[in-house]
């Protein structure tokens, strides 16, 4: 809870600060189990080195591969620091070794290899074009140019169909779509592609309030659809129980829907959750105002000029009350 207090309380963190942290969470164990058998091997022949060729250059090698060890405990690799991971480990190899022949059995194995690589290439190549295409998808999105930004949105599921992101952008362009078009191929394709995204990536919790916004635009053409719009931040809740913008969401679909009294208690459990929240203070003090109860307006209005003291609209709805 105390996170909420902080600047970047509504920041979205990409990468722990702690690089071995990072290979186990975005490669899962068999890929941190490479990393550190890598790591592993490479401080063995590094010692080997010193020990057998007394190789003074190899103690220079250790020494600035065991810094870069050290210093991706408390933080992760940029791209330089990466770079040098990997290619100071070129050094175990000096101009002393002689080189070893490929045994001639072995060129049976090239085409094959020479396959899966080509196979491996195609892979990128498609994930690449279809984030370029995801990427235009969203700016035509921010600029209001829905049909386009659905057509490109397609073109990058049809690129990678089981990307989340992908799945969730087709979804809200389809609820988009349908506002304008009323049809309900765009409803249906709204709810398939939202549910396929929560199925892939379950415990997601952007992916769970895209999927309440995308019910609420559904929401406006079929009443029936906001109680899945509930249902979605409720489990953006249940994953992040502390986080105060949950529960601010929550008020503000209950509040559009002049449901104003269940919407309260959200508000208040923000606050409580995040003393210093302006919005909720800003949005309880409305609600009061307009239910004439004007001392708890003025106690909550205060308060949201007391954490954003420029809100004009707190200034003005106060000016009411005196």
């Amino acid at each position: 809870m105390e996170h909420n207090l902080t600047s970047e309380w509504d920041f979205l963190y990409n990468k722990a600060h702690n690089e071995y942290l990072n290979y186990l969470a975005t490669t899962g164990l068999v890929g941190f189990t490479a990393y550190i058998l890598v790591i592993i091997f490479v401080l063995i022949q590094l010692i080997k080195n010193i020990i057998s060729k007394k190789d003074l250059f190899s103690v220079t090698v250790l020494s600035a591969y065991i810094s870069i060890l050290i210093t991706n405990i408390a933080g992760f690799s940029v791209v330089i620091i990466s770079l040098f991971f990997f290619l100071l480990p070129a050094f175990l190899t000096t101009s002393e070794d002689k080189p070893t022949k490929i045994h001639h059995r072995l060129t049976f194995f090239i085409p094959i290899i020479i396959f899966i690589s080509f196979l491996f290439i195609k892979n990128i190549v498609s994930f690449y074009l279809a984030d370029i295409f995801y990427a235009q998808s969203q700016s035509s999105d921010s600029h209001q140019q829905y049909q386009l930004a659905y057509q490109q949105a397609s073109k990058s599921l049809s690129l990678n169909p089981n990307e989340p992101n992908f799945l969730i952008q087709i979804a809200t362009l389809a609820a988009k779509m349908a506002l304008i078009t009323k049809d309900q191929a765009y409803i249906d394709q709204a709810v398939s592609f939202s549910t396929k995204a929560i199925q892939i990536s379950p415990a997601n919790i952007n992916l769970w309030r895209q999927r309440a916004q995308i019910y609420f635009y559904l929401a406006t053409i079929d009443t029936k659809y906001f109680r899945d719009t509930i249902q979605s931040m409720l489990q953006a809740i249940k994953l992040a129980p502390t986080d105060a913008k949950n529960y601010y969401s929550i008020g503000q679909f209950l509040e559009s829907a002049n449901l104003t009294d269940d919407a309260v208690p959200y508000y208040q459990k923000a606050i409580e959750l995040k003393s210093n929240y302006d919005y909720a203070y800003f949005a309880l003090g409305q609600i009061y105002f307009n239910q004439k109860k004007y001392d708890l307006a003025k106690e909550n209005l205060l308060l949201d000029l007391k954490y954003a003291p420029t809100d004009t609209a707190a200034q003005d709805l106060l000016k009411k009350i005196k």
